[in-house]
Protein backbone atom coordinates (compact mmCIF):
# COMPACT_ATOMS: atom_id res chain seq x y z
CA UNK A 1 0.00 0.00 0.00
CA UNK A 2 1.50 3.58 -1.03
CA UNK A 3 1.86 6.38 1.48
CA UNK A 4 -1.08 8.21 -0.20
CA UNK A 5 -2.89 5.43 0.78
CA UNK A 6 -1.93 4.80 4.03
CA UNK A 7 -3.39 8.33 4.77
CA UNK A 8 -7.30 7.58 4.17
CA UNK A 9 -8.89 6.41 6.99
CA UNK A 10 -10.72 2.80 6.27
CA UNK A 11 -14.44 2.65 7.19
CA UNK A 12 -14.93 -0.57 9.10
CA UNK A 13 -18.75 -0.49 7.43
CA UNK A 14 -17.61 -0.04 4.13
CA UNK A 15 -14.30 -1.46 4.30
CA UNK A 16 -12.56 1.58 2.34
CA UNK A 17 -12.12 5.23 2.25
CA UNK A 18 -11.89 6.10 -1.60
CA UNK A 19 -15.31 4.61 -1.14
CA UNK A 20 -16.39 6.98 1.53
CA UNK A 21 -15.06 10.09 -0.24
CA UNK A 22 -16.31 9.44 -4.05
CA UNK A 23 -19.95 9.12 -1.95
CA UNK A 24 -19.40 12.20 -0.25
CA UNK A 25 -18.43 13.77 -3.66
CA UNK A 26 -21.61 12.20 -5.47
CA UNK A 27 -23.24 13.65 -2.01
CA UNK A 28 -22.02 17.65 -2.51
CA UNK A 29 -22.90 17.37 -6.07
CA UNK A 30 -26.42 15.90 -6.00
CA UNK A 31 -26.80 19.07 -3.17
CA UNK A 32 -25.46 21.70 -5.68
CA UNK A 33 -27.68 20.31 -8.49
CA UNK A 34 -30.83 20.36 -5.93
CA UNK A 35 -30.24 23.85 -5.13
CA UNK A 36 -29.61 24.89 -8.92
CA UNK A 37 -33.23 23.36 -9.82
CA UNK A 38 -34.72 25.22 -7.21
CA UNK A 39 -33.06 28.33 -7.83
CA UNK A 40 -33.53 28.42 -11.74
CA UNK A 41 -37.50 27.03 -10.48
CA UNK A 42 -37.99 30.23 -8.16
CA UNK A 43 -36.45 32.50 -10.84
CA UNK A 44 -39.06 30.84 -13.56
CA UNK A 45 -41.87 31.38 -11.32
CA UNK A 46 -41.16 34.90 -9.51
CA UNK A 47 -39.19 36.76 -12.51
CA UNK A 48 -39.68 35.68 -15.98
CA UNK A 49 -38.02 37.73 -17.85
CA UNK A 50 -34.92 37.44 -16.80
CA UNK A 51 -35.20 33.68 -16.65
CA UNK A 52 -35.68 33.81 -20.17
CA UNK A 53 -33.06 36.02 -21.05
CA UNK A 54 -30.68 34.37 -19.28
CA UNK A 55 -32.02 31.22 -20.97
CA UNK A 56 -31.78 32.87 -24.54
CA UNK A 57 -27.79 34.01 -23.86
CA UNK A 58 -26.97 30.74 -22.66
CA UNK A 59 -28.63 28.84 -25.98
CA UNK A 60 -27.66 31.31 -28.52
CA UNK A 61 -23.98 30.12 -28.38
CA UNK A 62 -25.01 26.89 -30.10
CA UNK A 63 -25.76 28.51 -33.42
CA UNK A 64 -24.01 31.37 -33.29
CA UNK A 65 -21.88 31.90 -36.35
CA UNK A 66 -17.75 31.87 -36.11
CA UNK A 67 -18.15 34.30 -39.42
CA UNK A 68 -18.69 37.85 -39.42
CA UNK A 69 -22.16 37.64 -42.00
CA UNK A 70 -21.73 41.32 -43.24
CA UNK A 71 -18.18 40.70 -44.36
CA UNK A 72 -19.68 37.18 -46.21
CA UNK A 73 -22.57 39.58 -47.76
CA UNK A 74 -19.91 41.78 -48.59
CA UNK A 75 -17.87 38.76 -50.52
CA UNK A 76 -21.24 37.98 -52.26
CA UNK A 77 -22.15 41.40 -53.51
CA UNK A 78 -18.64 42.07 -54.44
CA UNK A 79 -18.85 38.34 -56.43
CA UNK A 80 -22.26 39.11 -58.23
CA UNK A 81 -22.18 40.79 -61.89
CA UNK A 82 -24.20 41.42 -64.45
CA UNK A 83 -28.21 40.39 -64.42
CA UNK A 84 -28.83 39.78 -60.70
CA UNK A 85 -32.42 39.98 -59.21
CA UNK A 86 -33.36 41.99 -55.93
CA UNK A 87 -36.60 40.40 -53.77
CA UNK A 88 -37.84 43.41 -51.80
CA UNK A 89 -35.53 46.22 -51.15
CA UNK A 90 -35.13 46.55 -47.10
CA UNK A 91 -36.15 49.94 -45.65
CA UNK A 92 -33.07 50.30 -43.82
CA UNK A 93 -31.12 49.86 -46.81
CA UNK A 94 -33.94 51.64 -49.10
CA UNK A 95 -31.57 51.43 -52.56
CA UNK A 96 -30.84 48.51 -55.28
CA UNK A 97 -27.59 46.67 -54.84
CA UNK A 98 -26.26 48.06 -58.36
CA UNK A 99 -27.55 48.75 -61.16
CA UNK A 100 -27.23 45.53 -62.33
CA UNK A 101 -30.24 44.53 -59.98
CA UNK A 102 -33.69 44.04 -60.92
CA UNK A 103 -36.29 44.39 -57.47
CA UNK A 104 -38.97 42.62 -57.67
CA UNK A 105 -42.12 43.17 -54.58
CA UNK A 106 -45.86 42.27 -54.93
CA UNK A 107 -46.54 44.76 -52.39
CA UNK A 108 -44.06 47.65 -52.35
CA UNK A 109 -45.03 50.20 -54.94
CA UNK A 110 -42.54 52.25 -54.04
CA UNK A 111 -40.08 53.94 -57.27
CA UNK A 112 -37.21 51.37 -56.11
CA UNK A 113 -39.12 48.54 -57.23
CA UNK A 114 -39.34 47.49 -60.91
CA UNK A 115 -41.66 45.05 -61.00
CA UNK A 116 -44.55 43.54 -59.18
CA UNK A 117 -44.18 39.35 -59.58
CA UNK A 118 -45.36 37.02 -57.01
CA UNK A 119 -42.13 35.28 -55.69
CA UNK A 120 -44.18 32.31 -56.13
CA UNK A 121 -44.26 32.62 -60.11
CA UNK A 122 -41.38 34.98 -61.06
CA UNK A 123 -41.94 35.88 -64.69
CA UNK A 124 -38.48 35.40 -66.02
CA UNK A 125 -37.27 32.87 -68.18
CA UNK A 126 -35.10 29.77 -66.54
CA UNK A 127 -31.44 30.68 -66.03
CA UNK A 128 -31.63 34.20 -66.31
CA UNK A 129 -30.12 35.25 -63.26
CA UNK A 130 -26.36 35.32 -62.17
CA UNK A 131 -27.17 36.17 -58.34
CA UNK A 132 -30.57 36.24 -56.49
CA UNK A 133 -31.04 38.29 -53.04
CA UNK A 134 -33.85 37.50 -50.61
CA UNK A 135 -33.88 39.17 -47.49
CA UNK A 136 -36.44 38.96 -45.08
CA UNK A 137 -39.18 37.71 -46.90
CA UNK A 138 -40.19 34.37 -46.40
CA UNK A 139 -41.43 34.59 -43.33
CA UNK A 140 -44.18 36.34 -44.91
CA UNK A 141 -44.67 33.99 -47.93
CA UNK A 142 -47.23 31.22 -47.24
CA UNK A 143 -45.61 28.55 -49.79
CA UNK A 144 -41.39 29.31 -48.95
CA UNK A 145 -40.44 26.24 -50.48
CA UNK A 146 -42.48 26.62 -53.62
CA UNK A 147 -40.99 30.59 -53.76
CA UNK A 148 -37.26 29.08 -53.34
CA UNK A 149 -37.66 26.31 -56.29
CA UNK A 150 -39.04 29.70 -58.31
CA UNK A 151 -35.98 31.73 -57.16
CA UNK A 152 -33.91 28.48 -58.21
CA UNK A 153 -35.21 28.19 -61.56
CA UNK A 154 -34.49 31.37 -62.49
CA UNK A 155 -30.88 31.64 -61.11
CA UNK A 156 -28.06 30.52 -63.71
CA UNK A 157 -25.98 27.29 -63.21
CA UNK A 158 -23.83 27.84 -60.79
CA UNK A 159 -25.34 31.31 -60.35
CA UNK A 160 -25.29 32.63 -56.38
CA UNK A 161 -27.60 33.01 -53.63
CA UNK A 162 -28.05 34.22 -50.53
CA UNK A 163 -31.41 33.86 -48.71
CA UNK A 164 -31.67 35.49 -44.85
CA UNK A 165 -34.74 34.82 -42.79
CA UNK A 166 -35.56 36.12 -38.99
CA UNK A 167 -34.97 33.35 -36.22
CA UNK A 168 -35.60 35.43 -33.04
CA UNK A 169 -37.95 38.58 -34.04
CA UNK A 170 -41.37 40.29 -32.78
CA UNK A 171 -44.24 38.82 -35.10
CA UNK A 172 -44.41 41.54 -38.18
CA UNK A 173 -47.36 41.21 -40.67
CA UNK A 174 -46.61 42.67 -43.81
CA UNK A 175 -49.33 41.62 -44.76
CA UNK A 176 -48.77 38.41 -43.14
CA UNK A 177 -46.13 36.62 -40.88
CA UNK A 178 -45.55 33.30 -41.21
CA UNK A 179 -42.25 31.95 -40.14
CA UNK A 180 -39.13 31.79 -38.28
CA UNK A 181 -35.88 29.33 -39.08
CA UNK A 182 -33.41 27.61 -37.39
CA UNK A 183 -29.86 27.72 -39.45
CA UNK A 184 -30.60 24.05 -39.46
CA UNK A 185 -33.96 24.67 -40.77
CA UNK A 186 -33.07 27.25 -43.47
CA UNK A 187 -30.23 24.69 -44.63
CA UNK A 188 -33.36 22.21 -44.57
CA UNK A 189 -35.21 24.61 -47.34
CA UNK A 190 -32.02 25.61 -49.38
CA UNK A 191 -31.05 21.93 -49.81
CA UNK A 192 -30.96 22.01 -53.35
CA UNK A 193 -28.42 24.34 -53.87
CA UNK A 194 -24.64 23.86 -52.72
CA UNK A 195 -23.61 25.20 -49.49
CA UNK A 196 -20.85 28.28 -49.40
CA UNK A 197 -22.09 29.90 -45.39
CA UNK A 198 -24.88 29.37 -42.96
CA UNK A 199 -25.21 30.76 -39.81
CA UNK A 200 -27.46 32.87 -37.07
CA UNK A 201 -26.74 37.04 -37.37
CA UNK A 202 -27.14 39.01 -33.90
CA UNK A 203 -27.10 42.28 -35.84
CA UNK A 204 -28.93 43.82 -33.01
CA UNK A 205 -26.60 42.81 -30.81
CA UNK A 206 -29.40 40.89 -28.47
CA UNK A 207 -29.54 37.52 -27.76
CA UNK A 208 -33.05 37.86 -28.52
CA UNK A 209 -33.13 38.71 -32.09
CA UNK A 210 -31.39 36.99 -34.45
CA UNK A 211 -31.68 35.90 -38.13
CA UNK A 212 -30.64 32.79 -40.17
CA UNK A 213 -28.81 33.01 -43.32
CA UNK A 214 -27.42 31.14 -46.53
CA UNK A 215 -24.72 31.93 -48.92
CA UNK A 216 -25.27 28.65 -51.85
CA UNK A 217 -25.03 28.23 -55.20
CA UNK A 218 -27.07 26.07 -57.60
CA UNK A 219 -25.08 23.20 -59.00
CA UNK A 220 -23.69 23.51 -62.26
CA UNK A 221 -24.04 20.76 -64.69
CA UNK A 222 -21.10 17.88 -64.00
CA UNK A 223 -19.39 20.33 -61.61
CA UNK A 224 -18.96 19.09 -58.03
CA UNK A 225 -20.42 20.87 -55.20
CA UNK A 226 -19.27 23.05 -52.98
CA UNK A 227 -18.83 20.96 -49.96
CA UNK A 228 -16.27 18.28 -52.41
CA UNK A 229 -14.46 21.35 -53.65
CA UNK A 230 -13.60 22.94 -50.26
CA UNK A 231 -15.37 26.27 -50.90
CA UNK A 232 -17.99 25.66 -47.92
CA UNK A 233 -17.37 27.72 -44.74
CA UNK A 234 -18.08 25.94 -41.65
CA UNK A 235 -20.17 28.10 -39.19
Amino acid sequence: MSSRQAQIPQNPETGSGIQVKDEAFRHNRTEAVTLKTRVKRLLKRYAPLPFYLLTYARTSSKIRSTVNRKSLFRDFLAQSSGPCLQIAVKGEIGRKFGDNWISVDRYDHSAVIDRHDDIHSLGFPDGHFNAVVCWSVLEHVPEPERAIAEMRRVLKPGGAIWVQVPFLFPYHADPYDYWRVTPPGLRKWMREFDEIACGADYWARTTIISGSFFWGRKPSHGAPDAAASGTRRAM
